[in-house]
């Protein structure tokens, strides 16, 4: 083991693709950083796009898709093998704290520190969001049943929701 990067802003998130061939950083500076595990002493690859400090990453589960949120406020849908922005979703009114895929990838949710959990269609994320109304403090777990149909939610108030996937 040694360093595989060492830069000037600190790193909130990694994530390991699912297939195991890349790694994703981001934090403070806003860039998501990419790295193919075959070649993980070269320079990472940039994916611009966030304004602000990214706190959370998540891939997909086939690995294709990587998605990010951050303080910006936004959610966006990179392309893991080329980094090109697939989508960009502003919904959230306040900092986005996590993002996770459905176990087969077809919803996107993410939770804010405005207590907003948002339920986005992968195949389509020009649709915009389902807004799951409920948590009135900041969310910082989102958990999803094994077939996908049920969606839970936490927050700072200690307050658990389970959502049906299928009913919003």
């Amino acid at each position: 083991a040694g360093v595989l990067y060492a830069g000037d802003d600190p790193l909130y998130v990694l994530a390991l693709s699912p297939t195991g061939s890349q790694v994703a950083a981001a934090g403070v500076g806003g860039d998501v950083l990419l790295w193919p595990m075959d070649a993980l002493h070269d320079a990472p690859a940039r994916l611009a796009g966030h304004t602000d400090a990214v706190n959370t990453l998540a891939y997909s589960p086939d690995g294709r898709l990587l998605a990010s949120g951050g303080d910006d406020a936004t959610v966006r849908l990179w392309d893991s093998a080329t980094g090109v922005q697939l989508a960009e979703q502003s919904d959230h009114s306040g900092f986005v704290n996590l993002v996770l895929f459905s176990p087969d990838g077809a919803w996107l949710a993410s939770g804010g520190s405005n207590g907003q959990v948002r339920l986005w269609s992968v195949d389509d994320p020009a649709a915009g969001s389902t807004l799951l109304a409920g948590h009135e403090l900041a969310v910082y777990a989102l958990s999803f049943s094994a077939d996908g149909r049920f969606l839970a939610s936490a927050d700072d108030a200690g307050t658990v929701r389970l959502w049906n996937v299928g009913q919003g």
